[in-house]
């Protein structure tokens, strides 16, 4: 503000043309915070799907199929492709697969939601680009 402007301190302007610290500009920040994290959190659910499928295949099935379908007292994994299903396994494999599905059934429903809340954003900023 010069010495010679009268009323209302004059606002910056952002590179959109939205005022700072008005509340288009906090929406548009936080939304570009959203954003990130959402593409975040799909990638890490891709990436680890992926990691949990190759795993599988490596060591030669999964503990959460092991556990239930397999005789109990020792570490074994499942794999319904192999003649004999059911194959024992190291404690650490067996806790490896173990977390590994757990983390799995848990990260691919977050990049799941996550690819549905970036879709959504992507449609309101389509229409509020069409407002302007």
């Amino acid at each position: 503000m010069n010495e010679f402007s009268f009323g209302a301190p004059q606002l910056k302007r952002d590179p959109l043309g939205s005022a700072i610290g008005s509340p288009d500009a906090t929406k548009e920040s936080s939304d570009r915070v959203v954003k990130r994290l959402a593409q975040v959190i799909v990638f890490v659910g891709f990436v680890n799907f992926l990691a949990f499928v190759v795993g599988t295949f490596i060591v030669g099935g999964d503990a959460i199929n092991g556990h239930s379908l397999c005789p109990a007292g020792k570490h074994y994994l499942y794999d319904k492709l192999r003649d004999e299903p059911c194959h024992e396994v190291s404690a650490a494999t067996y806790r490896y697969s173990k977390l590994h599905s757990y983390f799995t059934f848990i990260s691919f429903p977050l990049a799941m939601a996550g690819g549905v809340l970036l879709n959504r954003l992507r449609k309101r900023s389509t229409i509020s680009q069409m407002v302007r």
